[in-house]
């Protein structure tokens, strides 16, 4: 005799050997992401910069400008101190999917830089807010 729940389906009524339920378990996986019984496997790859080495171009009015308004006698203090500032530990990372960069803060001091491929782009003060301003415009997560 021929017993229906002995014969686990699919939700489309096809036969499975998946046990009952095993449909609904595969669109379930699907829908949250997951496609594997190790999802630290399935995750994207975590973002890491490279440590950064220099400016792309010190000598602009731009960063004359910003060396000036943070206190530092020359464009050069400014981006040996920018460097440092972001290799180091100061504040948190953040990477920006928008401008494929990344970003250091810190709120203590107000400090944001910016980096990419290993050439800062930018050292200058922001307030908590216009920050956060930037992190939502800019999409930057923390990483």
């Amino acid at each position: 005799m021929f017993r229906e729940d002995e014969h686990p389906r699919e939700s489309d009524g096809k036969f499975t050997d998946k046990g009952a339920g095993a449909g609904e378990g595969e669109k379930l996986r699907k829908a949250v992401s997951i496609y594997s019984d190790e999802p630290e496997k399935d995750a994207p790859p975590q973002k890491v910069p490279e440590p950064a080495t220099g400016f792309n171009r010190l000598e602009t009015k731009h960063h004359q400008r910003h060396a000036k308004e943070m206190g530092f006698k020359n464009t050069k203090e400014y981006e040996k101190a920018a460097v440092e500032f972001f290799n180091s530990d100061k504040g948190k990372l953040y990477y920006s999917e928008k401008w494929k960069k990344f970003y250091r803060y810190d709120e203590t001091k107000g400090w944001f830089c910016a980096s990419s491929e290993g050439v800062v782009h930018t050292l200058t003060k922001y307030s908590k807010k216009k920050f956060e301003d930037i992190k939502r415009q800019d999409k930057a997560y923390e990483v």
